[in-house]
This record gives structure tokens, C-alpha cells and sequence, in this order.
């Protein structure tokens, strides 16, 4: 399908053929939200882990833990649309 979108010419043809092959069903979306989450958290969760400690050097800093990095992104998500 992606060569046929590559190689086809004019927008008109490229609008129609797009529409009528990449219907996304709800479930899709769904799946495809959760996935952007669980990402966004592991970057979180990763991004901090490796910050932390060297910003602040003189303490002991706790670890972001999966489940703190997903509900913090979840907040910001909310905060920020």
C-alpha cells in the first residue's frame, strides 16, 4: 500500500486512495493513545532517573518508578491539552 501512495501522482488521486485505505477503527485509536502514553512515561521515568541524581549530587534521590512516571504524564496530559 505505501508504494502505491509513493508512486502515485496528482493530490487528487493521493487524497482518495489514502482515504479509502487508512480507515482508522476506535479500537486503533485507543490502542494507539495508550501506546503514545506508555512512552511518554517510560521517557519520563528514564529522563529522570538520569537527571536527577547529578542536579542534585549532595542528596539521595528516590527513582521514578514506572507507575509515578505514567500518572505524572497523565497530570500534564490533563493540565495541558
Amino acid at each position: 500500500m505505501l508504494r502505491d501512495v509513493v508512486m502515485m501522482g496528482g493530490a487528487k488521486q493521493l487524497k482518495k486512495t489514502v482515504a479509502t485505505t487508512m480507515v482508522a477503527s476506535p479500537m486503533t485509536v485507543i490502542l494507539g493513545l495508550m501506546v503514545m502514553f506508555v512512552l511518554r512515561a517510560l521517557v519520563v521515568q528514564y529522563t529522570y532517573n538520569a537527571v536527577m541524581p547529578k542536579i542534585r549530587s549532595d542528596t539521595r534521590v528516590k527513582p521514578l518508578t514506572f507507575t509515578e512516571a505514567l500518572l505524572f504524564t497523565l497530570f500534564v496530559s490533563f493540565l495541558f491539552p
